[in-house]
């Protein structure tokens, strides 16, 4: 976004519009800005101040980071918004005044503070303290050092009083010395005017000298030194000039003034645990001086570690006498009545203050350098940036800003494409630039560590996790070795639990780029011998030394970008260009940008000095890397013009041209003409062969082909290689290849024949030659002339030397052929002698298709027609050629074929049958094929019949011709066929079930009847086809309605496809009769795969089935078959009957069935699981009717005994099958048996009741003898 306006001059200027980048670290300003509660303690401290009376102290302790400045804006706002005229509010930054005297600057702050003013001049200042200052000074010098106030006096107060000193000393020596000269000349006061004269005499001989003389010269040099101070004093001084004494006498004044008798002076001193130890201390110690000013509160936020640590350090020898005794806390209690503690903030609140401060101030960043993807980079904020070890809303602000800053960073690099690509976009890229971020910001002494080992964070975290028992020295100094295990120092504790936390966004491939992203420019160079000698190796040209030099050292870089910018020697500065372009790989990527810089200024102008610039031993690939990545690419291709221009023809011409070549899309318009120009002249040397155009030409497409590589180029190479007769390797052949396709068109191919006829007259080169003109502009269209130059000239070759190419070459290009011309004669000759007829044949079809009479190849045809057609490899030339050719022609094929269908002994048919198949499917022979079928091969059938081979013949020709033969003899081949069945049934049936459709109903109920009455056990399945496909003829009319039930009753097991039988029995028929339907079921169960397919169209015939009817076939089936497979069979889902039903028949009609049936129905009740009592007590009562066989009745009388203990039969039913267990024998044993069972059953009651009287006492009688 950019705003316009005017400025003064009205001319037109742009300003870019602010942008949410950054997050400044400044306190808050207000309370709407507030995140995590501080407005409450703000609150209190104002309580706090309102309701206490003045004077006092308040420490707001927090480390740094936590938002004390914050506080202390949001207490201001609370302060200022009610009674603003109780409360004087000034802050004092203690930081600012680092360098002074704290007291004095103190209260010099305060004075101004109350008085609203501030001091801008001495006189000003003079004016106001008139009655408190004395004419003292303080001077600060340029270095802002302030030394220690003195007082002096003006020059004619310190003389006087310097006079007044030395007089009166004088006076008194000079007492002394006329007392000793009264005393020694015996002289008083008469004779004073002499003694007077003599004392005075001795006074300046004696002592004067002496004493006076050194005391003057030490007052001078007193003065002369003061005088000497001053004119070192610099002249910008600091006003107003004053002392503590006078600051702090002059502030009581005014605090005892009336305006301010109801006034709250509240001073903030801020950043006081931002000063050094010493200057902390001296603060301290200049506060405790306001402690007993009247009205003041003084509120200083502070980080108490560092002030207890500044105290322990040094003690304040003026806040007690007994110092080294006194912990700090006491001496901090001693200064601050009151303490407010910031809590620690919660961890959850951080994250939550972290995210919404991303998104409110950088949101321009989001949209600019994320993609606008504020979910995703809010993610990443959260969950890499703010790590748990984070606690102080500056630390966040640190961390956010170290990260946008690398972001920034890391797109402007890819920007530029110094770094790879998706370096800032991609997500796990842009992951671990937040990860190296937070390693720069709170954990630098590991960050450092990267440098020297890139694998630190997986290396320190597998030790750690004791995965690496030798770690390196890197990693090494993070643990301590006890006991020779790897234990992490505490203090890494916290680097640790991020390395860790973060370890899954370790999924970049190289570490080495995200670490020098941000790398610090390093300060200073390494030694100038080194820097010598690597320069040394630059201009000697040494690849390989300077690439090593420059990886060990990158800072070499910045020598390369002094040289080029230093260095008058137009050589030696184009040599380096040229090295440090081609070593551009190898200089590090914070360099790259200025060494591309540092070459772009010099390499155009040096290139136009030089004579020899070296460019074929510069690297191509890295000049146009280093010109693309330049800011003035025009540079580069100015130089480059100066390089070709000077490039000597002998100095390794063909791979400058190859790799300029690679860059043709770069070209400006004056190197493209130069390199132009460099091909033509080496075109002109003419020292180049097929492979060296093959190299130049591989990056080059058609047009750009014909635009660089002069066509004369490749005219000297075919023109070499026809003169030299020479080999053509695989590879050349490509490349020929290629080169004709661009290079020969229709106005120029006549330059080209002798190659083509050099091709042509070699079968080794025909595949090339194809492809020569298959891949030309010519396609289909090549010229006639070319055509004849090809053809003439294989037809000279040896017909044994022909290939597979030779032939594919005649066929894609035959030419017109004049009939009687020595050329076509020659060629029909070459045709004949070639002994691949398919090749043949395709090349006359090819002539053909071309427009040339067929004639002209009919000694050829003629030849292929009358010898063998029928041969495999003449059978597809054969069809091939009869649509193209006539009547007579066809008329010598069809002779020979009528020889060859008669029947000859030994004769074999099989590739007849083949050719003429193959001459059906071409459409066009269809008459000749049944004349010969009809004439030739059904007379030859009547005759031969009885020969296999031949029948076979016959019976093929008949289906292969079925649609053409006319009704009429249809028949009569359909019955003379039948007649062999006996003895050919295979073929004989397999021609019916192929030319059934076009024979009569009479016919197929015969071959029906015939096939029914003795089926061959080879062919049942084809006859069963038969059959089915016909089962409409099985009716009342033609007297055969059974026989296909018949044939399938009897055939069944044989038959494969036995879903298919019943099927069409079921449309036949709809019942079977009990035997054939017992027959069939059988043989399915006896399959068991067979039951589940036909299940359900068996229960077609089940279902119609009495139910009388079905119970009786069921106990036919239960004898030779499982319970399991007559259940699947007969009682499925698609069965109406139950066996419960069929069962419960057989009970109720019991009379009608034999014991022997009874029994397999007692068997089944059991097998099939059943509960219905009265089913099974029918079945057994009929069972046990007239049934005198001991063994069945015990059968039963086991059987009730169990059923009876199970409790599963009525002891009713159970004791009338005893009776007649009971009389139904003779045997005594088994009587007593039936006694012992109802007894022990207790059917003893029951069964009694059944007995006449004479019968119970017998059977009393029984009982008691058991």
């Amino acid at each position: 976004m950019v705003k316009l306006f005017y400025n003064n001059t009205g001319i037109k200027r742009k300003e870019k519009a602010m942008k949410n980048y950054f997050i400044k670290d400044e306190a808050l300003k207000s309370v709407d800005q507030d995140s995590f509660g501080h407005v409450d303690i703000a609150n209190n401290i104002k309580n706090m101040i309102e309701y206490t009376d003045a004077p006092f102290n308040v420490a707001i302790i927090g480390k740094w980071g936590m938002g004390k400045s914050s506080l202390i804006n949001m207490l201001k706002k609370v302060l200022e918004q009610d009674q603003t005229d109780v409360y004087m509010i000034q802050e004092i930054n203690a930081w600012k005044y680092q360098k002074e005297e704290f007291g004095r600057a103190f209260l010099k702050q305060l004075l101004q503070g109350i008085e609203g003013r501030k001091f801008n001049s001495k006189e000003e200042f003079e004016h106001i303290l008139q009655k408190y200052l004395n004419q003292d000074v303080k001077i600060e010098n340029d270095q802002s050092h302030v030394k220690a106030p003195e007082q002096i006096k003006s020059g004619w107060h310190r003389w006087k009083k310097t006079i007044r000193g030395i007089l009166g000393i004088s006076g008194f020596i000079f007492l002394l010395v006329f007392i000793y000269k009264c005393i020694a000349l015996n002289l008083f006061l008469g004779h004073f005017p002499e003694l007077l004269r003599a004392s005075f005499i001795c006074f300046c001989k004696n002592v004067a000298t002496i004493l006076i003389v050194p005391i003057m010269v030490w007052y001078g040099k007193i003065y002369m030194d003061k005088l000497a101070e001053k004119k070192n004093v610099q002249v910008g001084l600091n006003f107003p000039l004053e002392t503590r004494d006078d600051y702090e006498n002059y502030l009581k004044s005014v605090l005892r003034e009336k305006k301010y008798a109801n006034k709250k002076i509240i001073t903030i001193i801020d950043d006081l645990d931002r000063l050094d130890s010493s200057k902390i201390v001296e603060a301290l110690d200049a506060l405790k001086v306001f402690m007993d000013l009247d009205k003041c509160i003084f509120i200083v936020p502070f980080d108490d570690a560092i002030l207890k640590k500044a105290l322990e350090e040094k003690r304040v020898s003026n806040l007690t006498s007994t110092e080294s005794e006194i912990d700090s806390d006491l001496i901090l209690d001693k200064l601050f009545q009151y303490k407010v503690y910031i809590p620690e903030l919660v961890k959850i609140n951080i994250k939550k203050y972290a995210v919404e401060l991303f998104q409110e101030n950088c949101q321009d960043f989001i949209m600019e350098y994320m993609n606008g993807n504020m979910e995703e980079a809010c993610r990443i904020v959260q969950n890499i940036v703010i790590h748990k070890h984070v606690s102080t809303p500056r630390q966040v602000k640190k961390l956010i800003n170290n990260f946008i800053n690398n972001m920034i960073i890391a797109c402007k690099r890819e920007k530029k494409q110094t770094v790879q690509k998706g370096f800032a976009t991609e997500l796990d890229s842009i992951r671990m630039i937040a990860k190296i971020s937070v390693l720069q910001a709170d954990f630098n002494e590991f960050y450092d560590t990267l440098f020297l080992n890139m694998n630190a964070m997986e290396e320190i975290v597998e030790v750690y996790r004791g995965e690496n028992d030798s770690p390196s020295e890197e990693v090494g100094r993070f643990f301590e070795n006890i006991d020779e295990r790897y234990e992490l120092k505490p203090k890494y504790q916290s680097l640790i639990n991020y390395l860790i936390h973060t370890e899954k966004y370790n999924k970049v491939p190289s570490l080495a780029s995200y670490i020098y992203m941000a790398q610090d420019k390093i300060s200073a160079l390494t030694g100038d011998k080194k820097q010598q000698e690597f320069m040394e190796t630059m201009l000697s040209k040494n690849m390989q030394s300077a690439q090593k030099m420059l990886e060990n050292t990158p800072v070499f870089a910045e020598k390369i970008c002094q040289y080029l910018d230093l260095e008058d020697d137009a050589d030696d500065v184009l040599t380096v260009c040229n090295m440090a372009i081609n070593l551009i790989e190898s200089i590090n990527q914070q360099y790259c940008d200025e060494v591309i810089r540092a070459i772009s200024r010099r390499i155009e102008g040096c290139a136009k000095t030089v004579e020899y610039t070296g460019i074929e031993w510069l690297n191509i690939n890295q000049y146009y890397w280093v010109r693309n990545h330049a800011e003035d690419k025009s540079v580069f291709d100015v130089s480059m013009e100066q390089y070709l221009n000077k490039l000597e023809q002998e100095k390794d011409v063909e791979r400058v041209i190859i790799s300029m070549l690679k860059y043709k899309n770069d070209f400006s318009a004056g190197v493209k003409q130069s390199v132009k120009k460099v091909i033509e002249e080496y075109a002109d040397d003419g020292a180049y062969g097929l492979m060296n155009l093959a190299v130049m030409g591989q990056d080059l497409s058609i047009e750009e082909t014909l635009d660089y590589i002069p066509e004369k180029m490749f005219v000297h190479i075919t023109d070499e290689l026809v003169e030299d007769r020479a080999d053509i390797s695989d590879e050349e052949c490509e490349t020929l290849t290629h080169f004709f396709t661009i290079y020969v068109t229709k106005d120029n191919y006549v330059e080209y024949l002798a190659l083509i006829k050099y091709l042509a007259g070699d079968a080794e080169y025909h595949g090339l030659l194809l492809d020569l003109l298959v891949k030309s502009p010519f396609g289909e269209k090549i010229p006639e002339n070319m055509r004849q130059v090809i053809i003439n000239t294989v037809a000279a070759m040896d017909p044994d030397e022909s290939n597979s190419e030779t032939y594919n070459l005649l066929i894609e290009y035959p030419c017109d052929l004049e009939p009687g011309e020595d050329e076509t004669t020659k060629y029909v000759s070459y045709l004949g002698k070639i002994k691949d007829a398919d090749k043949v044949v395709d090349i006359i079809c090819a002539f053909a298709d071309y427009g040339n009479d067929i004639e002209i190849f009919d000694s050829i045809i003629q030849k292929i027609f009358s010898d063998a057609p029928e041969k495999e490899e003449h059978r597809s030339a054969v069809c091939r050629l009869v649509k193209y050719c006539e009547t007579k022609q066809i008329q010598t094929l069809f002779t020979t074929l009528d020889t060859k269908a008669s029947y000859s002994s030994g004769r074999e048919y099989d590739e007849l049958t083949m050719l003429m198949k193959e001459l059906h499917e071409t459409n066009s022979v269809n008459d000749e094929l049944v004349k010969i079928s009809e004439e030739t091969i059904f007379p030859h059938l009547r005759s031969y019949g009885e020969y296999q081979n031949y029948f076979t013949f016959a019976v093929q020709q008949l289906i292969e011709l079925k649609e053409e033969i006319s009704d009429k003899r249809m028949e009569d081949y359909a019955k003379e066929i039948l007649r062999h069945y006996n003895t050919f049934p295979v073929e004989v049936v397999e021609a019916y079930n192929s030319l059934s459709e076009y024979m009569s109903e009479e016919i197929l109920v015969e071959a029906a009847g015939i096939f029914i009455a003795t089926p061959k056990k080879e062919v049942i399945d084809d006859i069963a086809k038969f059959l089915y496909a016909h089962y409409t003829i099985f009716d009342e009319k033609n007297k055969n309605l059974s026989e296909l039930l018949n044939f399938v009753e009897d055939n069944f097991k044989q038959l494969q496809d036995k879903k298919a039988a019943v099927k069409v029995l079921n449309r036949k028929y709809g019942t079977l009769g009990e035997p054939g339907l017992e027959t069939i079921s059988n043989q399915i169960m006896n399959a068991d795969e067979e039951i589940t397919a036909l299940s359900k169209d068996m229960a077609k015939f089940y279902n119609k089935l009495s139910i009388t009817r079905l119970s009786k076939l069921i106990l036919k089936l239960y004898i030779n078959n499982t319970p399991e497979n007559i259940r699947k069979l007969l009682f499925n889902t698609d069965t109406t009957r139950t066996i419960d039903e069929v069962l419960e028949v057989i009970g109720k009609d019991s009379d009608d069935y034999t014991t022997a049936q009874l029994e397999e129905a007692l068997d089944m009740y059991e097998q099939y699981g059943l509960k219905n009592e009265k089913i099974w007590y029918a079945i057994a009562k009929g069972y046990l009717t007239d049934n005198q066989e001991t063994e069945q009745n015990k059968k039963i009388l086991n059987l009730l005994n169990k059923k009876l203990n199970e409790k599963k039969i009525e002891k009713g039913n159970a004791a009338k099958l005893f009776n007649m267990i009971y009389y139904n024998t003779s045997s005594d044993e088994l009587q007593k048996q039936v006694v012992k069972v109802t007894i022990e059953r207790k059917v003893v009651v029951q069964f009694k009741k059944l007995l006449s009287a004479d019968e119970k006492i017998e059977y009393d009688r029984k009982r008691k003898s058991m």
